[in-house]
């Protein structure tokens, strides 16, 4: 038996300031829904303690509603926590790539909006393939990659120390299916050295969702990984990956079962002040490389 995964639902960024993170996504082409703020409520099961309470909103492609969204995340109580850990071989969720059409008048874009660490063009001659790198407000490492039609969230990667212990965990547990293992050079100004690195990686599908959206998981060859994954629900960056279940109670008494480390409480968060009814109850744990996760009851 495997957890009944149904979507990989959201990424989760903790940002400084909330109007600033979300004027740069608009940017590149993203929807933003209405920013909400929660109450204050205990946050325990979340991992801080005392009570918390934030300001969010969720931006979306052109699947809206349908489709992954990113959360941007702005804590109140308690503030944000630390800074981004930007090193692109940083353990832990390291960057998102996002697909849009016409690199070129968007790369020209952010370049006159000043955008901090806007990279070269890159061109993969064999295939065609266009990308570039940027960073959010926070210095959170963004990939655009160029291909047909609407702006599309692509892929999370996730920097994990051992690439075949991460593999098999995310296909036992959460019957998520594997592709091809690749190896992949790095340009050497990502990592603002005079030599490329080396990375190996699998994508991870949920069965029959391909097209929609992919968990990249990667190992580090040269250089070597380094640090930890963000250890706290406020600090600053990409915190957490967002699964809906079917039943989260059921994935609670399951993760019991298999004696699965790091596994929070289950826990409700009520995500809009204005409305007592919006709670989700949803538990929060950990991949084998410290990563977190939620796992969300499905509305």
């Amino acid at each position: 038996m495997a957890l009944s995964i149904v979507t990989m639902k959201s990424l989760v960024i903790n940002c400084t300031k909330l109007a600033d993170s979300q004027n740069f996504y608009q940017l590149l082409g993203l929807g933003c829904n209405e920013v909400l703020t929660s109450s204050n409520q205990p946050s325990g099961g979340i991992g801080l303690e005392g009570e918390s309470q934030w300001r969010h909103c969720s931006l979306h492609d052109h699947r809206e509603a349908a489709g992954p969204v990113i959360e941007l995340w702005q804590w109140r109580q308690p503030p944000p926590w630390g800074h981004v850990n930007n090193a692109p071989n940083q353990l832990g969720y390291a960057r998102l790539a996002i697909f849009v059409a016409k690199l070129d008048k968007l790369y020209q874009i952010l370049k006159d909006q000043a955008v901090a660490a806007l990279s070269e063009l890159y061109c993969d001659k064999p295939t065609g393939l266009r990308w570039c790198y940027c960073r959010d407000p926070d210095g959170n490492l963004v990939e655009l990659i160029e291909r047909d039609g609407a702006v599309e969230f692509g892929y999370v990667v996730l920097n994990c120390e051992d690439l075949a212990n991460s593999v098999a965990w995310y296909s036992v547990l959460f019957d998520l299916e594997p592709g091809p293992v690749q190896r992949l050079g790095v340009a050497p100004q990502l990592l603002d050295s005079k030599k490329p690195g080396e990375v190996i990686s699998v994508q991870m599908n949920i069965v029959g969702q391909k097209a929609r959206f992919g968990l990249v998981l990667q190992q580090w060859q040269q250089p070597l990984a380094i640090g930890r994954p963000l250890l706290k629900a406020n600090q600053l960056g990409m915190f957490r990956l967002v699964f809906t279940v079917r039943d989260v109670a059921k994935a609670y008494e399951y993760l019991a079962s298999e004696r699965i480390q790091h596994v929070n409480p289950l826990s409700r968060l009520n995500m809009n002040s204005a409305d007592e009814a919006q709670q989700r109850e949803l538990l929060f744990m950990q991949d084998p490389t410290g990563a977190c996760i939620e796992l969300l009851q499905r509305d």
